[in-house]
């Protein structure tokens, strides 16, 4: 794992003032890194940013910014704006709660405002757990929580006053603004579900996420930093970036050769749950469906995350199987995957995760109830 000696000697000077530094004029791009790390990821923040200063230094300063507001909960959150000189304080939240959806709405609102530019992205860096409510018990299956497999992050889960907090899904969507964002990258565990691009799709024309978890390194950002800010249309930008953080893990070995990516076009989504509604709406299958047949790809002993063409294609009529297909293949525009994450087989995978309102697991029901997707398909 990634350890800098030299940016964890750097940080408490980049965070010892606080000066605010608005540029002037419209840039091409504005990126902003929402990085909510007060939690055990906070020495792989430390490490990701100095990435992000080494990658930034292939951009052109004067059409792109990189903003990061970060919180590793070891002093006050802060707005940076990097270079290739550095990471420069621009401004502090004393007291704020990362997680807080209020907190987020004012920093991206803040960002918009203060760099203006003719088109915007979103990082989203945390822990995660998809489209799972809040405080919901979730157990790792144990032969995948042993110590001798490398960290893994697990959008905003993270302490704050000694409190576990964290940000639902539907709270983080309405924190963000509709239409501003060409491109949102979540940088944190199992986020690739169709739950969750269904909500974010009003939020960004283009969603990078992994259906599984992803090793606490996360992005290889000294790689995907200049790509944030090409020329190249949003989509090409986007499938190059999930392709070189796929090639990064692809490239390692033992356990580390594990990767899951996907890059979801949002517009096609209202097709894609069309698709879905008409094999599952009033589809007694869904119920009993033995959830063992199912490829899943998260490790825990009672997965919620499945595949979701796996799961279609196990109800389908080859008439709908062949509508649906067609709607997935719009909507997923890249997706890969090693062979396996850590030891789990991943066999059957489109690069889009979903629930299975199964009755094996009547007491999730009501939450999933909840949710944009599931009005969509089966109400």
């Amino acid at each position: 794992m990634k350890k800098n000696l030299l940016l964890l000697l750097l940080i408490p000077l980049f965070l010892g003032g606080c000066a605010k530094k608005v540029d002037e004029g419209p840039a091409k791009r504005t990126v902003l890194v929402y990085v909510a790390a007060a939690n055990d990821l906070y020495s792989y923040a430390q490490s990701n940013l100095t990435d992000m200063i080494a990658g930034y230094g292939q951009t052109d300063p004067q059409e792109n910014r990189l903003i990061v507001y970060y919180d590793t909960g070891d002093g006050v959150p802060c707005l940076l704006q990097v270079d290739a000189s550095g990471a420069h304080p621009l401004q502090e939240y004393p007291g704020a709660n990362s997680t807080d959806p209020d907190q987020l709405h004012k920093v991206v609102s803040q960002v918009l405002q203060d760099f203006p530019a003719k088109s915007y992205g979103l990082i989203l860096w945390s822990h995660a757990t998809g489209w799972i409510p809040k405080g919901f018990p979730l157990a790792v299956k144990n032969q995948w929580s042993l110590t001798a497999f490398p960290a893994t992050r697990t959008f905003g889960n993270q302490y704050f006053e000694g409190q576990r907090c964290e940000i639902e899904i539907s709270d983080l969507a309405d924190a963000l603004p509709t239409g501003a964002f060409d491109f949102i990258l979540i940088d944190a565990c199992l986020m690739g579900g169709v739950e969750v691009a269904y909500a974010l799709r009003e939020k960004t024309d283009y969603l990078i996420a992994y259906p599984t978890e992803v090793i606490a390194d996360g992005m290889p950002y000294r790689e995907i930093t200049a790509p944030l800010f090409s020329d190249a249309p949003t989509q090409d930008y986007c499938r190059q970036i999930a392709r070189k953080f796929y090639e990064h893990y692809d490239a390692q070995s033992g356990v580390y050769r594990s990767a899951s990516v996907a890059l979801i076009e949002t517009a096609a989504l209202e097709a894609l749950a069309r698709s879905v509604r008409e094999v599952v709406k009033d589809n007694p299958e869904v119920a009993t469906l033995p959830l063992s047949s199912v490829q899943h790809y998260d490790l825990y002993s009672r997965p919620f995350m499945y595949d979701l063409d796996d799961f279609i294609g196990q109800l389908a009529t080859p008439a709908q199987y062949q509508t649906f297909r067609q709607a997935l293949d719009n909507a997923v525009l890249y997706q890969a995957h090693t062979d396996t994450f850590f030891s789990l087989p991943l066999e059957r995978c489109c690069g889009l995760s979903v629930y299975i309102p199964s009755e094996q697991y009547a007491d999730c029901l009501p939450y999933y109830q909840d949710t944009p997707w599931y009005r969509a398909c089966y109400l």
